[in-house]
């Protein structure tokens, strides 16, 4: 049997792989222990802002200079959608504290990624 090169392999990670923990809790939890407090659905609407504009723009993040570049960008998105109180962009895309991943079904150890 003959076969074809293979080029390209595409993983579906909508929940069929993976599973991951809903970011807005968990950035939410974040700012309060800085001592930022928002409530869950603020939090929930300046990612949907900031994610969106992460994804009109992720192209400009092709090397490490651009990388910089769009994490101050998102960095300052998340902070402008937060609205008054929220904390001064750090520089670099938002990764709440345990973006928490793992195989459905099957809760990562406590402390563990």
């Amino acid at each position: 049997m003959d076969r074809a090169p293979v080029d390209l392999v595409c993983l579906d990670a909508f929940g069929t792989l993976i599973d991951m923990d809903p970011p807005a809790p968990i950035l939410r939890a974040s700012l309060a222990d800085a001592g930022y407090a928002f409530g869950e659905d603020a939090v929930a609407a300046a990612l949907a802002v900031e994610i969106a504009h992460y994804r009109a723009r992720m192209h400009v993040g092709s090397d490490p200079a651009g990388l910089m570049a769009l994490r101050a960008e998102c960095g300052a998105v998340l902070s402008r959608a937060l609205g008054p109180g929220a904390p001064a962009p750090a520089g670099r895309r938002h990764s709440p504290a345990g973006r928490r991943c793992g195989s459905p079904g099957r809760r990562p150890r406590p402390g563990g990624r």
